[in-house]
């Protein structure tokens, strides 16, 4: 087995030193990015949305409760005898109520949202945390040991021609 090192290019190692160094400092900060982002969507689905659907759920009930009123309001006039049939009352009272009907199920769609969200967000957290333990713990290894192998080299290159020199000379 030969114990010499086929190195072309000390400064190869140390290019792909700082490389590694650079692959860190962007993986670090992607992670971070997508901390915040997630951190932001968990927000907008368990706060932002919740209070958005319930406000809507609300003014949509309003809605039904004065499309019913005006709607009897109108069933109580009568002219020359007769009452009005009171159609367009009748179709914004179905609108509204379609509308309620949509709000309350948006409701329980954000809350169905909510829990997959929550669990695709733990998964997502455990995968992204391989990526971050591999940046914090084994690229700082590699660097270190592309250090001890560059301080290694440097040391052999300039040994080596007095260690040529000296079997010369025998």
């Amino acid at each position: 087995m030969s114990h010499s090192a086929n190195v072309r290019s000390l400064e190869a190692i140390r290019q792909f030193r700082v490389a590694v160094l650079a692959f860190a400092e962007e993986a670090t900060a992607a992670v971070e990015m997508l901390r915040q982002q997630s951190h932001r969507a968990l927000e907008w689905i368990d706060h932002d949305r919740p209070s958005f659907w319930r406000s809507e759920t609300r003014r949509c009930f309003d809605d039904v409760a004065a499309a019913r009123s005006h709607l009897a309001k109108r069933q109580q006039i009568s002219v020359g005898g007769r009452r009005p049939a009171c159609i367009e009352e009748k179709n914004v009272l179905q609108r509204s109520k379609r509308r309620l009907d949509a709000a309350v199920a948006m409701n329980t769609t954000v809350r169905q949202w909510s829990v997959k969200i929550h669990r695709a967000a733990d998964v997502y957290a455990t995968r992204i945390a391989r990526l971050d333990r591999i940046v914090a713990h084994d690229v700082p290894q590699l660097v270190a040991l592309l250090e001890r192998i560059i301080t290694t080299l440097e040391a052999y290159a300039t040994s080596a021609p007095v260690a040529v020199a000296a079997t010369q000379n025998t």
